[in-house]
């Protein structure tokens, strides 16, 4: 088994996989009014957001960043392995080993992707070791019921808005989880 910490970090979606107009069709909004439109968008960027979170899959492209420390493997292996975050289309993939501070490149031989999301890396220097991994990640293949379950999110989100208490709003109901289960992957990562 490898034990170790984890800090992720990913960049802001560009955009929305949901257009504004599909929001505004789903929310039955008739009116163009660009307060409006913000919060749409906004709402629209957190559901999606909280989405990716739960199922820990990609539905924007997003550059990430993990930082790994303390790797510590009493498997007796020459290898280590992690489940990446945000499950998708891997690209622009650099790994980093970091010794005392010190980032020294992996040779692209020196690691692999096994299955979906699990990176392999072949090159120990030492039992305990310190990881940079960076790279881009994409949506694949989305199902069509993620899209309802973002739809729902923002309803959420915009029937119960208010001036006060806005970080409340911005939860998964009950109903919400249960829609978005069935396209959630446990995060080993964490």
């Amino acid at each position: 088994m490898t034990y170790y910490s984890i800090d992720v970090e990913k960049t802001q979606a560009a955009g929305t996989h949901l257009t504004n107009s599909q929001v505004d069709n789903y929310l039955k909004v008739e009116f163009d009014v660009t307060a409006e439109n913000t919060l749409i968008d906004n709402m629209t960027k957190a559901a999606e957001e909280q989405a990716e979170e739960f199922c820990n899959l990609c539905i924007n492209q997003h550059d990430v960043t993990l930082r790994i420390s303390d790797v510590e493997t009493d498997n007796g292996t020459d290898y280590v392995q992690f489940n990446l975050p945000y499950r998708g289309t891997i690209s622009d993939l650099v790994v980093n080993s970091v010794y005392q501070g010190t980032n020294t490149l992996i040779a692209s031989t020196g690691y692999y992707i096994k299955g979906k999301n699990t990176l392999v890396i072949l090159d120990l220097n030492s039992v305990d070791t310190d990881y940079l991994i960076t790279y881009t990640v994409a949506p694949s293949n989305l199902p069509i019921g993620l899209d309802v379950a973002i739809y729902k999110l923002i309803g959420d989100f915009y029937t119960n808005r208010t001036n006060e208490g806005i970080a409340q709003v911005f939860r998964i109901s009950e109903g919400t989880r249960a829609v978005l289960s069935p396209f959630q992957d446990v995060k080993s990562w964490i």
